[in-house]
């Protein structure tokens, strides 16, 4: 069985749970009535009692999209709240599960989800976690994915972007399901319009990541799609897909992508 994740408060109200590199990092937030855990990692451990025993306040979950290292750990929760196209991904997720899990946790997990399988509850641009004192708006920003959505704190200035945006490193727009440069750009310029941001929490930073590394990311993809983009073809290191890759660079950001991809 895994070691028992860590759990640091990054923020007021803010928890990050961490457990091996591989796992994304998961975001308990709080409000004064209710929490919302973000992302369910790798599935592997209890984190179901691990976040029982960090918050009394009556709690739902969601995934910024569907990777089995964002979602291998759902079965444990009567219900998980995704977006409609993170489904096909979160079908999946024991594929992701099974590298880090023994052949038995990998049974006794396939069973629980035969013998009690999750509810979903798809959400859409515009919905509302409503924590009490605290709102998380639903935004849509595909790219990695077509299932990836933000959530956004407006009152604390916060958003909680799984893998769109990321410095532990770089933004995959190469994984097979990842859709064009061009939608990616379009879904960061979303993000740099909205008021009051001051940081976000990423799926693999492990802290609260400044707003100019969102511009960055923005003004990467932008430099790809008008071709003055600082890049190179490098290898993805990625299990499935093709070998080789683009990589361009801005600032902090840097972004892997597929030449034919672009739009």
């Amino acid at each position: 069985m895994a070691e028992k994740r860590t759990a640091t408060k990054v923020a007021e109200g803010v928890t990050l749970i961490k457990g091996i590199d591989f796992e994304c990092c998961i975001w308990l937030v709080e409000g004064t009535e209710s929490a919302l855990l973000i992302d369910t990692g790798l599935g592997i451990g209890d984190l179901r009692a691990e976040v029982e025993e960090l918050t009394k306040l009556p709690y739902r979950v969601v995934n910024t999209h569907g990777h089995g290292d964002h979602s291998g750990g759902n079965y444990a929760f009567d219900c998980v709240y995704m977006h409609e196209a993170a489904a096909p991904c979160a079908d999946i997720a024991m594929e992701m599960t099974g590298m880090v899990a023994s052949p038995e946790e990998l049974a006794a997990i396939r069973k629980r989800m035969e013998e009690k399988p999750t509810e979903r509850r798809f959400i859409r641009e515009g919905d509302v976690f409503d924590l009490g004192g605290r709102k998380l708006e639903v935004i849509e920003t595909p790219g990695h994915t077509p299932g990836d959505v933000t959530l956004y704190d407006r009152v604390n200035g916060l958003l909680f972007s799984g893998d769109c945006m990321l410095k532990a490193m770089d933004v995959l727009l190469v994984v097979p399901q990842t859709v064009s440069v061009e939608c990616y750009a379009r879904s960061m310029h979303k993000l740099t319009a909205l008021e009051g941001v001051k940081g976000f929490c990423s799926g693999h930073d492990q802290c609260v990541m400044p707003r100019s590394f969102l511009q960055d990311c923005a003004d990467c993809a932008d430099e790809i799609l008008d071709g003055t983009a600082d890049c190179s073809e490098v290898e993805s290191g990625l299990p499935d897909g093709e070998k080789y890759c683009m990589r361009a660079v801005h600032g902090d950001a840097a972004i892997m992508y597929r030449s034919y991809k672009i739009r």
